[in-house]
């Protein structure tokens, strides 16, 4: 017997197993040799074997929720499931049918919370460290000026409409000092050059801009320090004061808060992200 003559038995007794095993199924459907690539029989049953789904929301009230309707359908049956928070993209997901080591899940079936900063935030990270003529700077100080205080050098309060004057009419002023001496076997030059920018009003030393980064969170100051780039024309950048330890905060915030939202529920929380 030749090797077309084995195949062509070992594809008719495979046709015929599977074709046995579809007979069941509510949809007309047939096994056809097609080189023993294996086929998802799950779609023509009369339901999945598991909850398949990926439930993504951007509001704490929402995922928790979520999490406890699932974990009350899931019943205690199942293991339970496990919830990991990525401080750093602010989210969290749930995986509910995770597993353990005994009896390893899916995981198809899980929620994500993302959390979308709040306009005046995404404003804030948008000007953040961004060198900028002085009249979009005055610009942008005008449009959110309700959250915005701004602090001269010595630690007093400014109004807002003295300070978008003082931004806008920032001017470049150049002084030099040259001096030279000459003898009889030697010359020596010298050349000073100091450059300031002044304005008719005070130029803030900072900007306090007060929001909440993220809906869920606590309203915090953001502290950005002002500095004039001394070119051909004034370039005004504000820059967050300890921007790395901010963020920290407001990482751990966010942690500390959906473990608190959760703890009623049989989820264990971890920090730390989970992938197959």
């Amino acid at each position: 017997m030749d090797k077309s003559a084995i195949e062509a038995i070992q594809t008719s007794a495979l046709t015929r197993a599977l074709s046995e095993k579809l007979a069941h199924a509510d949809k007309p459907v047939v096994a056809l040799p097609d080189n023993f690539r294996i086929h998802d029989l799950e779609k023509f049953m009369s339901g999945p074997m598991l909850l398949h789904g990926k439930f993504n929301t951007a509001t704490l009230s929402a995922f928790t929720l979520y999490c406890a309707d699932a974990i009350k359908q899931q019943g205690d049956n199942k293991p339970s499931p496990k919830c990991f928070i990525d401080a750093d993209r602010m989210s969290a997901k749930a995986i509910f049918d995770i597993g353990d080591y005994n009896e390893p899940g899916h995981c198809e079936h899980t929620a994500t919370l993302q959390l979308d900063a709040t306009a005046p935030y995404k404003a804030l990270k948008q000007i953040n460290g961004e060198a900028k003529k002085q009249k979009a700077i005055a610009e942008w100080i005008e449009d959110w000026a309700p959250y915005i205080q701004a602090i001269g050098p010595n630690g007093e309060a400014l109004a807002t409409p003295k300070v978008i004057a003082a931004v806008r009419n920032i001017s470049i002023e150049t002084m030099r000092k040259a001096s030279q001496q000459v003898s009889q076997l030697s010359e020596n030059r010298s050349a000073m050059e100091s450059i300031e920018a002044k304005s008719q009003e005070q130029i803030p030393a900072q900007i306090h801009f007060t929001c909440k980064p993220y809906e869920c969170l606590t309203e915090r100051t953001f502290c950005m320090r002002l500095s004039i780039l001394t070119r051909d024309e004034p370039m005004v950048c504000l820059h967050l004061i300890q921007q790395e330890l901010v963020q920290e905060e407001i990482a751990t915030e966010f942690s500390q808060l959906v473990a608190k939202e959760t703890e009623d529920l049989p989820i264990p929380v971890f920090i730390g992200t989970f992938s197959k």
